[in-house]
């Protein structure tokens, strides 16, 4: 990836990627700050990558949405804190915007 250099690269990078990201039919974000990672959710989410997997599920990633425009899929993606710690790990579904606390692997399915 190279270096933004300008105003007018930062607002085409934005349209590029707020383009790919308007394809994205389900986003699942999993939490992936310290206090999550230390409740398990490394293992949430290998176990949602799974699940996808054995559900025949193609998921898209963001550089396949922006090198090509006629994609569209699912998201499964590692975030930051997002500031619940003590209620972690949390899983946050979008568009529907519902936010799963306490998530265990065995009910990832």
């Amino acid at each position: 990836m190279s270096a933004i250099c300008s105003m007018t690269e930062l607002l085409e990078k934005s349209a590029v990627y707020s383009d790919a990201l308007s394809r994205q039919t389900i986003r699942i974000s999993v939490c992936a700050g310290t206090g999550c990672v230390a409740n398990g959710s490394k293992l949430v989410y290998a176990a949602l990558m799974e699940q996808a997997k054995l559900a025949g599920n193609t998921l898209v990633t963001i550089q396949m949405l922006t090198e090509d425009e006629s994609l569209k899929g699912e998201t499964i993606v590692k975030t930051g804190c997002r500031g619940f710690c003590a209620k972690g790990p949390l899983v946050h579904v979008d568009p529907l915007n519902v936010l799963y606390t306490y998530v265990k692997t065995d009910r990832c399915c």
